[in-house]
C-alpha cells in the first residue's frame, strides 16, 4: 500500500551491480554471500524468467506495479539491468534487506533473486508493496461492566492474523476490575438502568476525569487499564500502539505490528489524536468524540471515534455533535480543513445514538404516532421477520444522510444484522422493553473522489455473542488500496507545471454568515494531497454582501499544480473551501466542495491529450452536513504539453486571475510568468 515510485527503468545490461548492495543504508551485509556472478545468473534465472523481466522493463512507469518493480530490482542484482535512480531512498533500501536475508537463507544472490522473480519467495509480502491494507474496526459500548476477556476472540483474531491496523473505539468503558475468578454472568440486569443518557455527573465526578486523562498520558502501554490490557494480551507481543486517547469513558486505539511501527520496514508516520468534548457545556467529556490521523506508507487515514447525544428525540443534538467534534479537532489536519474533508479515507466508529423511529413513517403518511408499545412491537416483529432492510428505512442516520443534515459522502455497509441496542446482558439478542431497538452502533467510511473504490469492507456485523453490555459490539474488516505518490516539483520550476484555468466559478443559497441575512464570500483553493499550489493557497477575489457569488475569471487565481508527471493529476483533488470574510475577528468558514483535479474519465490516458475541461456542480459542505449550506459550479481547463505555452499567453492577455485576492510575501504556485 505504498506512493513510491520509481524512474523509468532501463533497458537489459549484462554488467553485475554488486555495489547495489553497498551498505549505504547502515545495514550490516558481512553475512550475505558475495554478488552473483553472471555466470550464476545464467545458471538460475531461466530464459523464460529472464524473458518476462525485460517485458517488464519495457512497460512504462505509470503502468509497473511495485511488486514488478521489486522484480525488476531482482534481477538487477544478478547482473541483469543497471539499477534505476529510485524515487524514494526507504523502498529501495527495504528491498536491499528483504534480498540480503533471503540470499542468506538460500545462499546465494542469484538463487534470491530467482526465489522472488519466481514466486517461490513472496517479494510483495516481504515489502508489503503492492497489495491491500488490511484493517479491522471495532465499536462497542462496552455499558460500564467488566468484559469477559474470553469474547475477545469473537472480533480480534489472536496474534492480529494479516491485518495491518486494529482500531479499536469504546464507549461508557470504565469499570472495576473484578476477581478473574468471579464468573461474569454475576452481572445481573437488576442493576440501576446502567443507560448514562441522562446521566450528569458530578463535580468530583468531572475532577476524576481529569484525573484519569492526566495519567492515560503519562502512563506506558503496560500500566494501561484493564480493558488495554486484554486487547493487547490478545494481540500479542508482535503488536503495539500506535496511538492511544482516552476522554473520561470514551477510548481509542489504534494497534498495528511492530514491523510497521519501527525499524526498516516500518510503513506509519505522521500520528497525531485530538479530542472534543460534546457533552454538558463543551466541558464535561460524557459526550464528544477521538480522532486520530496517520499516514499508511503512504495513505493519509483518519479515525473518528464518537459517543453522540442520547434518545430518540435528539436528533438534531446529534447532528450538531458531528458538527463540534469535526470543529474542535481541525487542528488535527492542516490548511485548516478538518478531519472530513483532507484525507484520502476517513472512519467514523462509536455509539452514534441514532434510533429507528417508525413514527417518523406515521408523520409521512399523516397518522397518528404509535404508542411506545405498538411501536416496540412492531419493530420487534420486523426483526423477527429479519426485515432489517424495512427498519433501515426509519434509521434516523439514514434519513439525516438523505436530507443532508449528517455524514453527507459517507458510506456504509448493508445492516444485515439484528440491532445492537438495548439488550438483556447475555448472549444472544433480547431487548429491553424501555427502548425501541435500534443501530446505535455504526462504523462508516468516506475517501477523496479520486480514491472512491480504494476501500473494500469485507465484514461487517453485529456480534450477538458479547454477553456484558447493553450494546451489541460492531466489527467492520477493510481492504484499502494505497494511494499512489504524487511527485511534485519545486516552485523555482512553475514554468513547467500544468496550468488551470476557471472558465466559469459561481455559488448560489451560501449560508448567511453576517447580521445582514448576507455573506462576503470568497475561495481558498486547496488540494490533497496538501502543498500542490504552494506553501500558501491561492485565494478568489472577495464578493461582497451576496449568499450568490459569481466570480469573473479574473477572479479567480490561474492555479498551476506542482506535478512532476501530468498523469499525476489522476491522483488529485481540487479542495475549494469558502470563507465569509470579517474586518474583525476570523473569517467564518461557509462549507467546502471536493473535486476530481484530474479528468473525469479514469481511462484517460494524460500522455496522449494536451488538454482536458472539468465541470462540477456541487453541494456545499460544512463538517459533514449540506442541508442549507448551498451548491457550487464550476468549469475549468487543464494545459500542459504542446499546448502549455499557448495556455500562458492566453490568460496573460486576458489578464486572467488578475484581480485575484493575493498576500504578500506567500510562495503560491498561482503565477503566470
Amino acid at each position: 500500500m505504498s506512493r513510491r515510485k520509481s524512474s523509468r527503468a532501463s533497458s537489459v545490461n549484462a554488467s553485475s551491480n554488486p555495489a547495489f548492495f553497498a551498505g549505504d543504508d547502515g545495514a550490516d551485509d558481512t553475512t550475505a554471500p558475495q554478488a552473483a556472478t553472471l555466470a550464476e545468473a545464467n545458471d538460475v534465472l531461466n530464459p523464460a524468467t529472464l524473458e518476462a523481466l525485460t517485458q517488464v522493463l519495457q512497460k512504462r512507469e505509470e503502468t509497473m506495479s511495485e511488486a514488478q518493480l521489486a522484480l525488476v530490482l531482482a534481477a538487477f542484482n544478478v547482473g541483469r539491468c543497471r539499477t534505476p535512480k529510485f524515487s524514494h531512498a526507504g523502498v529501495a533500501k527495504r528491498i536491499r534487506i528483504a534480498l540480503r536475508d533471503e540470499a542468506v537463507k538460500c545462499g546465494s544472490w542469484g538463487k534470491a533473486a530467482v526465489a522472488f522473480a519466481t514466486g517461490q519467495s513472496n517479494m510483495s509480502a516481504v515489502l508489503q508493496l503492492g497489495s491491500p491494507a488490511k484493517v479491522l474496526v471495532f465499536s462497542w459500548n462496552v455499558g460500564n461492566k467488566m468484559p469477559d476477556e474470553a469474547e475477545l476472540a469473537h472480533w480480534c483474531p489472536e496474534g492480529g492474523s494479516d491485518f495491518d491496523l486494529v482500531v479499536v473505539g469504546t464507549q461508557e468503558n470504565k469499570y472495576k476490575k473484578k476477581n478473574v475468578d468471579s464468573p461474569v454472568s454475576a452481572v445481573s440486569d437488576d442493576d440501576v438502568d446502567d443507560d448514562e443518557e441522562d446521566y450528569a455527573p458530578t463535580e468530583e465526578e468531572i475532577a476524576e476525569q481529569e484525573a484519569q486523562e492526566q495519567y492515560e498520558r503519562a502512563v506506558t502501554q503496560k500500566e494501561r487499564n484493564h480493558w488495554d490490557m486484554i486487547v493487547a494480551k490478545r494481540l500479542g507481543m508482535d503488536w503495539g500502539v500506535v496511538k492511544s486517547g482516552v476522554l473520561w469513558q470514551m477510548r481509542l486505539t489504534v494497534y498495528a505490528p511492530l514491523r510497521h511501527i519501527a525499524g526498516d520496514m516500518a510503513r506509519i508516520s505522521d500520528v497525531d489524536m485530538r479530542k472534543s468534548r460534546t457533552g454538558i457545556g463543551g466541558v464535561v467529556a460524557n459526550k464528544g468524540g477521538l480522532v486520530c490521523k496517520l499516514n499508511f506508507a503512504g495513505t493519509t487515514l483518519c479515525f473518528v471515534s464518537s459517543h453522540l447525544a442520547a434518545h430518540s428525540h435528539k436528533l438534531k443534538q446529534r447532528n450538531d455533535n458531528c458538527q463540534e467534534i469535526l470543529r474542535e479537532t481541525g487542528r488535527l489536519a492542516a490548511n485548516h480543513l478538518d478531519a472530513a474533508s483532507q484525507f484520502d479515507h476517513v472512519f467514523w466508529l462509536g455509539d452514534l445514538n441514532y434510533r429507528i423511529d417508525l413514527n417518523s413513517k406515521a408523520k409521512e403518511e399523516g397518522r397518528p404516532e404509535k404508542s411506545h408499545d405498538a411501536h416496540m412491537a412492531e419493530v420487534q416483529g420486523l426483526v423477527a421477520k429479519g426485515n432489517y432492510e424495512e427498519l433501515v428505512k426509519w434509521d434516523q442516520l439514514k434519513i439525516a444522510q438523505n436530507d443532508g443534515e449528517a455524514f453527507v459522502n459517507f458510506i456504509e455497509g448493508p445492516l444485515n444484522f439484528k440491532p445492537t441496542f438495548k439488550v438483556l446482558r447475555h448472549e444472544g439478542t433480547e431487548y429491553k422493553h424501555n427502548r425501541i431497538p435500534s443501530f446505535c452502533d455504526r462504523v462508516l467510511w468516506k475517501s477523496m473522489p479520486q480514491r472512491l473504490g480504494a476501500v473494500r469492507q469485507t465484514l461487517f456485523t453485529g456480534l450477538e455473542v458479547i454477553s456484558t453490555s447493553d450494546h451489541k459490539p460492531v466489527v467492520a474488516h477493510f481492504e484499502i488500496d494505497g494511494s499512489r505518490e504524487v511527485k511534485t516539483i519545486p516552485l523555482k520550476q512553475l514554468a513547467r507545471a500544468p496550468l488551470l484555468q476557471f472558465t466559469a466559478l459561481k455559488a448560489e443559497s451560501v449560508r448567511a454568515a453576517d447580521m445582514n441575512g448576507k455573506s462576503d464570500p470568497y475561495v481558498v483553493f486547496y488540494s490533497n494531497p496538501p502543498g500542490l499550489f504552494g506553501s500558501r493557497p491561492p485565494l478568489s477575489k472577495i464578493k461582497k454582501e451576496t449568499r450568490n457569488p459569481e466570480w469573473a475569471t479574473a477572479e479567480v487565481p490561474v492555479l498551476r499544480p506542482l506535478v512532476e508527471s501530468v498523469n499525476d493529476l489522476k491522483e488529485c483533488a481540487l479542495i475549494l473551501v469558502l470563507y465569509d470574510s470579517d474586518l474583525v475577528g476570523s473569517n467564518d468558514p461557509l462549507g467546502r466542495a471536493i473535486v476530481k483535479l484530474g479528468p473525469e474519465d479514469d481511462s484517460v490516458d494524460l500522455l496522449k491529450v494536451t488538454s482536458y475541461e472539468v465541470e462540477f456542480n456541487k453541494a456545499i459542505i460544512h463538517g459533514n452536513k449540506s442541508a442549507g449550506m448551498g451548491t457550487i459550479q464550476g468549469k475549468f481547463t487543464v494545459s500542459f504539453g504542446e499546448t502549455l505555452g499557448a495556455a500562458v499567453q492566453e490568460v496573460k492577455r486576458n489578464k486572467v486571475g488578475s484581480k485575484a485576492k493575493r498576500k504578500q510575501k506567500a510562495p503560491s504556485a498561482c503565477v503566470i510568468a
